[in-house]
């Protein structure tokens, strides 16, 4: 193998994403608060010792999937610009309406929490270079302002059962989404 690259262990793999996956069922039918970690191993088929060795709790799960989609929707804002990552979005708008909704109908502080993290970008990310104080005051800033207002419009339509034509909002969430991703590459 070379370099950095870590090949990873196909049970893992699988544990994972037999947890997302699962996570995904249950947030079609019950929101997010009505989950437990219980629920989500019966959905799964694993044992409660096999969630909690590659998770905490289920914000943790919950961040896990949410990483894996903005790093996949960055990919494609990468790749694909302009119509392409509009479609896949509208697509996933589509398929995860009952997700999306269940996941913001009781959302709680640290749900709230957990979904603005994984928008903005870290703090390390933030830190990374020797800008001074008042420069990664304001990159942290934009972050969070990217990040809040891409999440406002999630949550908006969710609440509201997506009242706007996927196709009017899509391309103002991919204009968030690429401040946000090109902001986060431009100072990674």
């Amino acid at each position: 193998m070379s370099g950095n690259f870590k090949k990873e262990d196909l049970r893992i793999v699988k544990t994972r994403a037999a947890l997302v996956n699962a996570m995904l069922a249950l947030l079609e039918r019950r929101t997010f608060g009505k989950i437990t970690v219980f629920d989500l191993c019966n959905e799964a088929l694993v044992s409660r010792a096999a969630f909690y060795t590659h998770f905490t709790d289920k914000y943790d799960l919950l961040g896990h999937w949410l990483l894996q989609l903005r790093n996949t929707l960055m990919e494609s804002l990468c790749s694909q610009p302009g119509e392409e990552t509009e479609i896949l979005i509208d697509e996933f708008i589509g398929k995860r309406r009952n997700v999306l909704a269940n996941l913001v109908a009781d959302a709680d502080k640290e749900l709230l929490s957990t979904l603005s993290g994984m928008l903005s970008a870290p703090a390390d990310v933030v830190a990374s270079d020797n800008a001074d104080e008042a420069e990664q005051l304001r990159r942290t800033a934009l972050a969070n302002f990217y990040a809040g207002g891409l999440m406002s419009l999630l949550w908006w339509q969710a609440k509201r059962n997506f009242p706007a034509k996927d196709r009017v909002l899509i391309p103002y969430i991919c204009e968030m989404m690429k401040a946000l991703f090109d902001w986060d590459m431009n100072h990674a």
